[in-house]
């Protein structure tokens, strides 16, 4: 749960430096990504991880690609509408990844309280909502630092609700949660 835990906030949150024309990805989505990959390979909690493997290869590989143009400078040659637009097509590829294993982690409501499920639901629509509101910064620079506190305040609720729900889904596997033993497939 540890990997999962770290690759999700390794993707939720963007860690950069940048100098001239170039952004360094301190922690790149990349690395999230791949945590995310290892984690469905140990975790052993999802059911269609074919289909997680695939979605979670693309998206280590567009975070790449996205990766080397800021590192290179040559996203910035159009005064910032393709930095922009990589930025809403790895928004977009977060928003698939994260929706994937909310939807995944719905399907244990049978171990897990179904208040738990909208909580959590809930949090991961919020920080949608208020992911989506912070490119609205990019056309009034004013509003820039309250819209960026907002999505920070969304994505830490968002990751602390996904811990407490995993963690009742793990407890349910492990037959702890409601003190007996439940088989998923």
């Amino acid at each position: 749960m540890a990997l999962f835990l770290a690759g999700m906030a390794l993707v939720i949150f963007d860690f950069n430096l940048s100098a001239g024309g170039a952004t360094v990805g301190i922690l790149p989505d990349t690395v999230g990504y791949l945590l995310l990959l290892l984690s469905l390979e140990k975790d052993g909690i999802f059911r269609k991880k074919r289909d997680m493997r695939r979605i979670l290869a693309a998206a280590a590989a567009v975070n790449l690609v996205i990766y080397v143009l800021n590192l290179s400078g040559a996203a910035n040659w159009a005064q910032g509408w393709v930095t922009t637009g990589m930025d809403i097509l790895s928004f977009g590829v977060e928003v698939t990844v994260t929706w994937m294993y909310i939807r995944q982690l719905r399907s244990f409501d049978l171990t897990v309280k179904q208040q738990d499920a909208r909580r959590l639901f809930s949090a991961w629509r919020l920080y949608v909502i208020f992911e989506a509101v912070s490119f609205l910064s990019m056309i009034s620079p004013a509003s820039a630092l309250l819209l960026f506190g907002f999505a920070i305040v969304a994505d830490i609720y968002f990751l602390v609700m996904l811990f407490r729900y995993m963690r009742h889904v793990v407890r349910g596997i492990d037959g702890v949660y409601y003190g007996r033993r439940r088989h998923l497939d």
